[in-house]
């Protein structure tokens, strides 16, 4: 992914709190996030396959990205070339990974179902006899430079816990309120304080947040 040049100009940002919010959210709601998959045995890990964000979106179908607290790797698909270039063929890829660079070998069943989604799933290296794995090279960059992807991910998080609410009278989970009241006060993306501040206005929590300028 070349990221430097697009957000070299961007303020910096607090990766800890949008990957918080980011989190919170997901394990809030995760039926909402078709494209998202926690990652086994490693809590607070996360295997991403859709993007939102505009300068991620050629990465669809292309690779898939691994974040957690502390970092953002990401795996290039067979097919798949540097800068959102390549051509990943339609069809089932089972590879191999070493996440976060570890030394320990996760396995995967990829489902590539159009140009632009892919659908993963952990599987055991035994899974089926003789089955040959392909390897995808983990690359890492600043975690700080995927922050405008969980950003997209929050928003769409948001929307659906406010839609979910409205029409459906879904509770609003109480530790994610919590985390949208004390957003409020927080340097986050604006957008993200609108939608938490129509959530905690619908969940009638509006007293616990002060007004803000």
């Amino acid at each position: 992914m070349s990221l430097l040049n697009y957000f070299s100009k961007k303020k910096p940002v607090d990766y800890a709190l949008y990957f918080n919010l980011f989190e919170t959210i997901y394990l809030s709601s995760p039926q909402a996030f078709f494209w998202i998959t926690p990652f086994t045995g490693k809590t607070g890990r996360y295997i991403i396959t859709h993007y939102k964000e505009s300068f991620f979106t050629k990465y669809n179908g292309l690779e898939i990205v691994i974040v957690d607290d502390n970092m953002m790797t990401y795996h290039r698909l067979p097919g798949a070339k540097p800068d959102g270039r390549g051509k990943v063929e339609m069809g089932v890829y089972y590879i191999r990974v070493n996440s976060m660079n570890e030394a320990q070998e996760s396995y995967f069943h990829i489902n590539k179902i159009n140009s632009l989604d892919l659908l993963i799933e952990e599987i055991s290296f035994d899974a089926k006899p003789g089955l040959r794995y392909q390897h995808l090279e983990c690359r890492s960059i600043a975690r700080e430079l995927f922050v405008p992807e969980l950003i997209e991910i929050i928003l769409s998080g948001l929307e659906w816990q406010y839609r979910a609410t409205v029409m459906h009278a879904v509770p609003v989970n109480q530790k994610l309120l919590a985390l949208l009241c004390n957003s409020m006060h927080a340097p986050i993306d604006a957008r993200i304080k609108m939608l938490s501040l129509r959530i905690i206005e619908l969940a009638g929590d509006a007293e616990n947040i002060s007004a803000t300028n």
